[in-house]
């Protein structure tokens, strides 16, 4: 595969090299976030109504000249964006700070992150399936469905297990919604109120961000991948990763109660992203 220069995600930020101080301003602003899609002048996309460098100082019990120029800095290496707001009053517009995808893809980083060694690792199996096997991109795609499988699994199980902590006695009791329970035999769930197809999507989507993808949602069906967690690898061998890529996205799928039919993946398709159709999805290819 051909990988044309410039088009595809960037790679998942590393914040192990962040300031603690600066760590915990971004992990403060991402408490701040609302359901909804905020778009900013130059076009990137934020999630929820942010918060004033005033705020998140009160919040973290810090002088607000410090939290502003740890934002600053945070804007400035694309983790942030500024958003002058209108002001009620009197004086300048306000500033409301919030997480860029890149930013809450470097947070699920910090969470679950990929060291140098596991990357290499990815590297080192992607090529040794590309000259091993007879059948390289069919073994990898399948790799990549088991793969999908156990992250899911493993999702709904931490899920149901907060959920089992939730109901105990002494601790606050919430009503358990449909979505946080599975059916015994399969280990696949539904949602009240909405389609199978959108639920799916709606946990592949949390899939996805959790791993470092960067996910956005697209008007004609597609998903925009914006980060990469292997991206170096994924360069090197696109026609393996990639594969594994999709096949773990189907392989989820079918966890999460959907179908594993179908489904693309773009690989580099355009400037700064992968796009990718889920299973089941219907509309036009991605980049059609």
């Amino acid at each position: 595969m051909k990988i044309t220069p410039g088009h595809g995600p960037a790679s998942t930020p590393d914040l192990t090299e962040l300031p603690p101080a600066r760590l915990r301003v971004l992990r403060a602003l991402s408490g701040f976030h609302q359901e909804g899609d905020v778009k900013s002048a130059d076009g990137e996309h934020t999630q929820g109504a942010g918060a004033t460098a005033h705020q998140l100082a009160e919040h973290l019990d810090a002088h607000p000249n410090g939290v502003r120029r740890h934002l600053d800095a945070l804007v400035a290496d694309g983790l942030v964006t500024a958003l002058a707001v209108r002001s009620t009053g009197r004086g300048r517009p306000g500033v409301h700070y919030h997480l860029t995808l890149l930013g809450r893809s470097a947070l699920a980083g910090v969470d679950a992150p990929i060291s140098a060694e596991y990357i290499t690792m990815a590297r080192a199996f992607a090529e040794y399936v590309a000259t091993g096997s007879g059948n390289p991109v069919d073994d990898a795609h399948r790799i990549g469905r088991t793969w999908g499988q156990l992250l899911a699994g493993r999702t709904l199980h931490e899920r149901h297990h907060s959920a089992s902590k939730a109901s105990e006695p002494g601790e606050r009791r919430e009503t358990a919604t449909p979505a946080d329970a599975a059916t015994p035999a399969g280990g696949r769930e539904s949602e009240a109120g909405e389609s199978d197809g959108a639920h799916v999507r709606g946990r592949l989507i949390e899939l996805l961000d959790g791993l470092g993808f960067s996910p956005q949602s697209r008007a004609d069906g597609t998903v925009a991948l914006r980060t990469c967690p292997l991206l170096d690898a994924a360069t090197h061998t696109p026609d393996i990763l990639c594969q594994v890529h999709l096949g773990m996205v189907q392989g989820a799928a079918t966890t999460y109660g959907g179908t594993a039919d179908g489904g693309e993946l773009r690989a580099f398709a355009e400037p700064g992203a992968c796009l990718l159709r889920f299973p089941g999805a219907a509309g036009r290819p991605p980049g059609e």
